[in-house]
């Protein structure tokens, strides 16, 4: 069954980011990684992986409570998120113009992710972290 996800853009605060958001299950917790870059663009990115969000954060946009800054959706759409094995997912979006995409911890800084751009005929190159 497909996910939803969506990519937040963070601003009004000292470090504007771009918040990675997936659906753990059909309407459940989501994933959630801190970006300096936007995380669905071709190549190679890091994001720092981050407590689940949520799940109003799919559908929200505006001003977060406390001073925390406003979020505006860059991306949204539905997707497919599976482990493909240990240490590595795949995110394949339904948008037509985005990518695969691998995601999988460094294994080098605590909670640092690589998110990888791949054409469908490509394989992996990330391997399990250490």
């Amino acid at each position: 069954m497909p996910l939803r996800f969506v990519v937040l853009h963070h601003t009004g605060i000292p470090e504007p980011h771009y918040d990675f958001m997936i659906e753990s299950t059909p309407g459940g917790p989501l994933y959630t990684w801190r970006c300096g870059e936007i995380p669905t663009a071709r190549g190679v990115t890091s994001g720092r992986r981050q407590m689940n969000h949520r799940p109003l954060y799919m559908e929200y946009e505006g001003e977060i409570s406390g001073g925390r800054g406003t979020v505006q959706r860059v991306v949204a759409g539905r997707c497919q998120f599976r482990k493909v094995s240990k240490g590595l997912w795949l995110f394949v979006p339904e948008i037509a113009k985005y990518a695969s995409y691998f995601i999988a911890p460094t294994g080098l800084i605590k909670r640092l992710w690589i998110i990888e751009a791949r054409g469908a005929e490509m394989q992996p190159s990330l391997t399990d972290p250490v």
